[in-house]
């Protein structure tokens, strides 16, 4: 019995719950703490997108100065943000971003949106809402989905170091896979509500990230080999709202999906970039800080094989064509195949937008864990419980929450405060230019 089952086995959902919300709270207060408790602080507004969006920005948010090295450009937590505040202001579009590649992704924007009636404070709170509630509400639905002895593997979720990432910057990916976990419990309903639910949360999570898609078409294949036509036509209902918002927006607005396939079609470039990066840092005697920062990078690159190997452990195809059939008609399969398409679209990834920050890389794992532990939770299993959590599972687990400790330390105890100041809005007096 591995160490997570003797730990958290037969707990309930409030305990994974709790612990979840300890897990995130602590970290996020450590932030807020480095900028005079301010919650905004979250969501990293930087100064020049602060200076194209004023009348949409809090007032009293912290705002990071300084060049991008220093923190003075932001993160993506800010583009979300603007974006939801501006979604219900006719004609109106955040000033600096790139419209045809954020605009596809709304979903977490239409989550956040409905706050705006609290003007821009309630959005900035708003966001942090979403957030907790949408992955909350995932780790009980995973703590339902799963039987009793795999519910320990909850904890890989509510502890995943890329999800924490991603809820202390405030960006989609958490909301993502929040979504899709939200749509399968309901799908597995088997009722007309949870249909209609499924649909609804589907739906979001690809207009939240297009990421969705790696765990949405393997389970697509999967209905069409299982001759499942209700779930065939849920996930095809799915993209209807997808492909009438990118309709919308070439119609209404000119926008086109923005050309990136050659950033993300750069195959091994990510890691061999972060490899040569070690040997330069080597060569000119870095610092101990800047060698154990760049560490974690290493450690991801460690993580994509053993992510592989729980993902296909104990698959065992047939040798015979029938037999193969089959097997790929077992429940675990289509998460299987997710979890490989997350690892594949993190070996194209490049190193200048990606593997070069580890913020950036490091959320695109997001998907990978819960779909192992769709995969390796809910598959049909004779076995006991016990002898379930075989080794590829136990590694995993053991380098995912070694990981997710590392990152925690970081963001509490390492994670330095860049230069701010408080964002006041302009109320003296305005000239008319002749």
């Amino acid at each position: 019995m591995t160490l997570i089952q003797k730990v958290f086995q037969n707990r309930g959902p409030l305990f994974y719950l709790l612990a979840f919300w300890i897990f995130v709270t602590v970290p996020a207060l450590a932030i807020m703490a480095r900028y005079d408790w301010n919650y905004t602080s979250l969501i990293r507004f930087g100064h020049r997108y602060v200076e194209q969006n004023t009348r949409f920005t809090p007032e009293g948010a912290v705002r990071l100065l300084g060049n991008e090295k220093f923190g003075g450009n932001g993160y993506d937590g800010q583009i979300f943000y603007y974006y939801a505040r501006t979604l219900f202001e006719p004609r109106t579009w955040p000033n600096g971003f790139s419209n045809a590649y954020r605009a596809p992704r709304v979903g977490y924007p239409v989550l956040t949106a409905p706050f705006s009636v609290f003007g821009n404070s309630g959005v900035a709170i708003g966001m942090i809402l979403v957030q907790l509630g949408a992955t909350s509400a995932a780790i009980y639905c995973l703590f339902l989905l799963l039987p009793a002895e795999r519910r320990p593997l909850i904890t890989l979720f509510a502890f995943s170091p890329f999800l924490l990432q991603s809820m202390l910057f405030l960006v989609s990916d958490s909301v993502m896979v929040s979504l899709f976990l939200l749509g399968w419990f309901f799908f597995q309903k088997r009722t007309r509500p949870g249909t209609f639910l499924s649909l609804f949360f589907f739906s979001l999570a690809v207009l939240t990230k297009e990421s969705s898609l790696f765990l949405l078409f393997p389970l697509g294949l999967w209905a069409v080999l299982r001759r499942d036509v209700r779930l065939a036509a849920l996930l095809l209902g799915a993209l209807v709202p997808m492909a009438a918002w990118q309709f919308y927006l070439f119609r209404a607005h000119g926008m086109v999906p923005a050309s990136i396939l050659s950033i993300f079609l750069s195959p091994l470039s990510g890691i061999r970039g972060v490899l040569a990066q070690t040997i330069e840092m080597i060569r000119t005697d870095a610092s101990v800080g800047e060698l154990a920062r760049h560490a974690a990078k290493l450690f991801l690159i460690i993580i994509l094989p053993l992510g592989i190997w729980a993902a296909i452990a104990r698959l065992q195809l047939p040798v015979n064509f029938r037999g193969i059939l089959t097997r790929l008609r077992e429940p675990g399969v289509p998460f299987r195949a997710g979890a490989l398409l997350v690892i594949l679209s993190v070996l194209i990834a490049d190193f200048q937008y990606f593997w070069g920050i580890f913020e950036n890389v490091g959320r695109m794992f997001t998907a990978l864990i819960p779909a192992i532990i769709l995969a390796r939770g809910i598959e049909t299993s004779h076995t006991s419980g016990s002898q379930n959590w075989d080794r590829s599972l136990a590694i995993f687990g053991f380098a995912i929450l070694t990981l997710s400790a590392i990152v925690w330390l970081r963001f509490v105890f390492l994670t330095p405060a860049f230069p701010f100041d408080v964002f006041q809005p302009y109320s003296g007096p305005h000239y008319l230019v002749p």
